[in-house]
């Protein structure tokens, strides 16, 4: 294992990262790892969520999966397309810079915060 700066040092020489996330966020997706991914230019394959839609665009801007026939069918896709895989890496970490940033969650954070208090 690796972790830190060399963590990101070796997320950023990745090309294709495998991601499943646990049965603990019921059906949704969007644990860290996902993100640190997808912003270190890496093209995330992830397993399907329910609001992965709201988080990258699936086939453009990453790739999900929906059980093992469907990750290997998807892992022989891009092995056949590279430059399909390097373009949607690209889009990944475009959005996920643009979108998906500890300075853009603590803005929409602020914004909730006082649309709670606001009510209040």
């Amino acid at each position: 294992p690796v972790y830190g700066l060399e963590f990101y040092r070796v997320l950023g020489e990745t090309r294709l990262g495998l991601n499943i996330h646990t049965d603990a966020v019921y059906q949704e997706v969007g644990n860290i790892r996902m993100f640190q991914m997808a912003g270190m230019g890496a093209l995330g394959l992830v397993n399907h969520g329910d609001n992965l839609g709201d988080l990258f665009v699936e086939g453009e801007e990453g790739l999900a999966f929906r059980n093992l026939g469907d990750l290997f069918a998807k892992l022989d896709v891009i092995q056949s397309d590279p430059a399909r895989m390097e373009q949607m890496a690209r889009n990944g970490q475009r959005k996920c810079l643009a979108n998906h940033t500890a300075a853009v969650r603590a803005v929409q954070l602020e914004e909730i915060l006082h649309q709670s208090f606001a009510r209040s």
